[in-house]
Formats: structure tokens, C-alpha cells, sequence
């Protein structure tokens, strides 16, 4: 049995740049990205960043268009910020999100 492994590095900044992800909303948010990615068969590897910006290394099903899935992370967070976390003021994703690409093939021992 053969394998395939789609694995993205995915760049998400605020509109403008503006530092409003703050350290105690930034584990919010991987968690919530995470979930989004769990939506749609795949999972969050790796995660980081900063006040601007998140870095997410996440698997992505090969079943899963990789656009589809960049919308929902960016429609579905900035929803759940601008909702949930009303304190934390304006959150929008910036329209351009960096996304890079790796693939691992393979034979499964099953």
C-alpha cells in the first residue's frame, strides 16, 4: 500500500500588518485552526508566531482542495475572533496568506 503526504507551511498575517494577536489569544487560535483542519481530514503539525502573524505547519488530506481550506482558516478565524473575543478589537486576515508546499511518498508496512 502507498502513501502520500501533503504537508504546508502556511503564513497567515492581519490585515495591515496590525499587531493584535496577542500572546494569550495566540493559543486560542492555533487551537481553533487545528480544529479547523481536523474539519477537513487533515491536522495541525507545527505551530508559531507573533503579534502580525502565525506560522502553521499542517497536513492537508490530498482529498481536500488546499483553497478550500486556506478560506475556511481565514473566514472561519477572523469570524471567531471578531465574535468570540469582541475585547480584542478589529480582526481581519490580510487577502494574501504565503503557502508552501513539501509531499513524502512512500510504502505503508500494512
Amino acid at each position: 500500500m502507498s502513501y502520500v503526504s501533503h504537508v504546508y507551511h502556511i503564513i497567515c498575517s492581519t490585515k495591515n500588518r496590525e499587531p493584535v494577536i496577542s500572546s494569550d489569544l495566540r493559543e486560542d487560535l492555533y487551537a481553533y485552526i487545528g480544529g479547523i483542519l481536523r474539519e477537513t481530514k487533515g491536522y495541525l503539525l507545527e505551530k508559531g508566531g507573533t503579534f502580525d502573524h502565525v506560522h502553521i505547519l499542517a497536513h492537508i488530506h490530498q482529498s481536500v482542495s488546499v483553497s478550500e481550506v486556506i478560506r475556511q482558516i481565514k473566514n472561519g478565524s477572523t469570524r471567531w475572533i471578531n465574535e468570540e473575543k469582541k475585547n480584542r478589537g478589529a480582526f481581519c486576515v490580510a487577502d494574501e496568506i504565503c503557502v508552501f508546499h513539501g509531499e513524502s511518498f512512500g510504502d505503508s508496512e500494512d
